[in-house]
């Protein structure tokens, strides 16, 4: 006989799951449902395996960090190409956040493992150094202070786990650690003070339902607007230059509080509550922990959930986390082993259909009706221009589903174009403004609205629109700006 445990730290995950599949604010994306699909598969797998076995997925931590260390080394001397243009290191990531998170998990698993061969061999055991050194070399060179801050807390958390550290000491790391926090400040103040941007926004949208929030993709769906609200109140604010078309919230606990509002963050805490207080029975257990808290420090800083592999490795995590049992079924493990293959057939089943829809979404236009809530997609559409292929009124329409979705400059700017070549000027100037107050360092929406004042003789609004528009300072001056600029000076110098 077999048996099957449920507990109490399952329950709140399971609760939040089904809150963010139910409750939302963007219906389901079919071409989605892969990532969601198998990090499902990943907790329910490790969950079936025996406890024996999970420290190899520990073993396995270190080895994909030392792997991802290796390769970042290589990019740093210039052996490899990095997949980032503005960046020297990522690792085989999109850039050096996510590379930073994963090595900053993978230095606390070393850590442990060392801790652990240390108190069995003692000096015999200093070989175990080496991961740990090649590791760190990897997370120092990502340059990622929301991964060395994970580092540091995994770390913090792992020493307080092994070595019982007293009260008052861990009181003294938490003030060193809150200092090095505020240190890493001034290391990228553009970028910390473009985060706070971020946040201050989704805090007003989580203000403004906050019990139950505005459901899953409202923060993407969302979040620009409020970031027009924000600089339309204030022109002259120094973070415009700051601003960008934003895509992730910088914070993880944010993103479910302005999502699933209240309900869904204090599920979050309830299920971190009940796998922390749980007692730790061996190095596994204290190392696990130490990883999920550098796992949760660095999403207070990032976006690991929107990071495939990282979303991966916590479902990994969590299928190993222990809490207090609930319910203990007793199954005959043919029945056991049964049940969780044909869910995990089930689960990989679906996963297969959504990529495969994933991966034809840019080449198909056919697959269409599975993609349309799918953001990255609609997107790539919207920016490539691939809707200008369609009728005006399609087009059109196709762009509003698309600013539904995650709304942009671009694509505003786009349907005020559409709008104004219909001679619905009211519908052009309000995407044009809307635009303009989104980004404001960018001049094409503000060009355009001088445009539109011309086109319908408006001179007043077109000076004034103009003169901002000369007094606008702007992050990059490429030739393109230097034409819109050059045309609206020598329109103010004739008039």
């Amino acid at each position: 006989m077999s048996s099957f445990v449920v507990r109490s730290g399952e329950m709140p995950l399971l609760l939040l799951c089904l809150l963010a599949c139910f409750h939302r604010d963007v219906p389901a994306d079919m071409s989605s449902l892969w990532r969601m699909g198998t990090a499902v598969s990943v907790c329910l797998g490790v969950r079936m395996i025996p406890c024996k076995c999970r420290r190899l997925l520990l073993y396995g931590f270190v080895f994909w960090g030392v792997v991802e260390s290796v390769v970042a080394v290589l990019q740093q001397t210039g052996l490899l190409e990095s997949n980032h243009r503005a960046f020297d290191v990522t690792g085989t990531f999109g850039n050096p956040g996510p590379l930073g998170g994963l090595l900053g998990m993978a230095v606390v698993s070393a850590f442990g493992m060392a801790c652990r061969q240390w108190k069995r061999q003692g000096k015999r055991s200093v070989w175990v150094a080496l991961p740990i050194a090649v590791v760190f070399c990897g997370l120092l060179l990502s340059g990622s202070r929301a991964g060395w801050l994970g580092g540091l807390v995994g770390a913090g958390v792992l020493c307080g786990s092994v070595f019982h550290i007293r009260r008052k000491t861990l009181v003294a790391g938490l003030g060193i650690l809150c200092l090095c926090a505020a240190g890493m400040y001034f290391l990228r103040p553009d970028s910390a003070n473009g985060r706070l941007l971020i946040w201050y926004n989704t805090l007003a949208m989580w203000a403004d339902n906050p019990l139950f929030g505005a459901g899953t993709g409202g923060w993407l769906a969302n979040y620009m607007h409020f970031q027009a609200d924000f600089f339309a109140l204030r022109p002259s604010s120094s973070w415009g230059m700051l601003a960008d078309n934003a895509a992730y919230p910088y914070n993880e606990f944010l993103r479910i509080a302005a999502e699933q509002g209240l309900l869904g963050l204090s599920l979050a805490v309830w299920m971190l509550y009940e796998w922390f207080r749980y007692p730790s029975a061996g190095w596994e257990e204290n190392c696990l922990k130490g990883m999920l808290s550098a796992f949760l420090a660095f999403a207070f800083f990032s976006y690991p959930l929107d990071v495939f592999p990282l979303t991966l490795a916590f479902a990994a995590m969590a299928g190993m986390m222990k809490s207090r049992p609930l319910r203990v079924f007793r199954l005959s493990s043919c029945v056991k082993y049964g049940l969780g293959g044909i869910c995990l057939f089930a689960l990989l089943s679906v996963s297969l259909w959504s990529y495969h829809i994933y991966k034809g979404a840019l080449s198909d236009w056919s697959l269409y009706p599975f993609f349309r809530y799918n953001p990255e997609v609609m997107d790539i559409y919207a920016q490539t221009g691939r809707f200008g292929t369609c009728a005006p009124q399609r087009e059109l329409g196709l762009l509003e589903e698309t600013a539904r979705i995650i709304p942009t400059v671009e694509t505003y700017c786009a349907m005020g174009g559409i709008h104004e070549r219909k001679g619905d000027d009211g519908k052009a100037e309000a995407c044009y403004r809307e635009a303009a107050d989104m980004v404001p360092s960018r001049i094409t929406a503000k060009y355009h609205l001088f445009s539109l004042y011309l086109s319908r003789q408006d001179t007043a609004s077109a000076v004034r629109i103009g003169s901002e528009l000369l007094a606008l300072p702007v992050k990059a001056e490429g030739t393109k700006t230097l034409r819109m600029k050059g045309k609206v000076g020598r329109f103010l110098r004739n008039r």
